[in-house]
């Protein structure tokens, strides 16, 4: 309308009358142009901060579940657009100050290092145990996945990925974090992603406060990790509703979760 006519007008004069006055000097020249890139950038900053996204991404969904389980409920779009980091999170770099303490995508520093979550991982990346798969496929019998812990050297023999697996070491020093392997059923849908999502949450908060967890070796070790997974299952299955009701009255859209699976999928029993 008249509004964008007077703007462009004036900046057309503007523009004019700054060129100009600029192009008196090669100086003038490259302080103009570093001048204006600063504010171009800031500008395009400031519009970054503005928007607010309704799908759900690794960090969103971060941010959200830390909300939802401190008990504050879930937060508007707009109130996590202003949690998140626009252009790199630093918190994921093993040698940044605090990486230890904030992990991925934390905005807490009582958090402690974040465990590494594959979703749509092979079945039978879940475990090398035969009696506890099927402990794990009793259990999420009436889910469209299915979930487990895996910790030290158990990790390791059971990722593909080599590059990855050397670099672990590195980036949590001695000691290989948790890693919380999600296998994906055929009619795995995005509130599937959602839920084993929530659980991983449930479980890494729940291991963080000592509850549930075996701190023997071998087979002490896998069935205490195994009770702490049907603890957090019931845990999940309890509060998952209140937690996806939160999400869409708040606007959030569950059509578009973004959590880019690994693409593996296992079939239903009887197919």
């Amino acid at each position: 309308g008249a509004q964008h006519t007077a703007v462009s007008l004036f900046g057309l004069g503007f523009g004019m009358w700054f060129a100009r006055v600029a192009n008196q000097s090669p100086r003038r020249v490259w302080a103009a142009y570093i001048v204006l890139t600063i504010l171009h950038l800031i500008a395009n900053y400031a519009a970054m901060r503005v928007l607010a996204f309704t799908s759900i991404n690794r960090h969103r969904l971060d941010v959200l579940l830390s909300s939802f389980g401190a008990g504050e409920g879930v937060p508007l779009p707009a109130t996590v657009a202003g949690k998140e980091t626009i252009i790199v999170n630093p918190r994921r770099w093993w040698w940044w100050p605090g990486s230890k303490a904030g992990g991925r995508g934390s905005s807490s520093s009582s958090r402690g290092s974040a465990w590494k979550i594959r979703m749509g991982v092979r079945v039978k990346d879940l475990t090398p145990s035969v009696p506890e798969l099927s402990d794990l496929q009793e259990l999420f019998h009436d889910e469209s996945y299915l979930l487990n812990v895996l910790e030290g050297s158990l990790s390791s023999t059971t990722t593909t990925n080599k590059k990855e697996e050397q670099e672990q070491p590195r980036r949590s020093g001695s000691k290989t974090r948790p890693q919380v392997m999600v296998a994906l059923r055929e009619d795995a849908t995005n509130i599937t992603l959602l839920k084993a999502s929530f659980h991983a949450y449930l479980l890494q908060q729940r291991r963080r406060g000592g509850a549930g967890a075996g701190g023997g070796e071998g087979e002490g070790e896998e069935e205490g990790m195994m009770s702490l997974i049907r603890a957090t299952y019931e845990e999940a299955c309890t509060n998952f509703p209140l937690l996806e009701e939160g999400l869409r009255r708040q606007g959030w859209n569950l059509e578009r979760v973004l959590l880019s699976p690994e693409g593996w999928v296992y079939h239903k029993e009887g197919k």
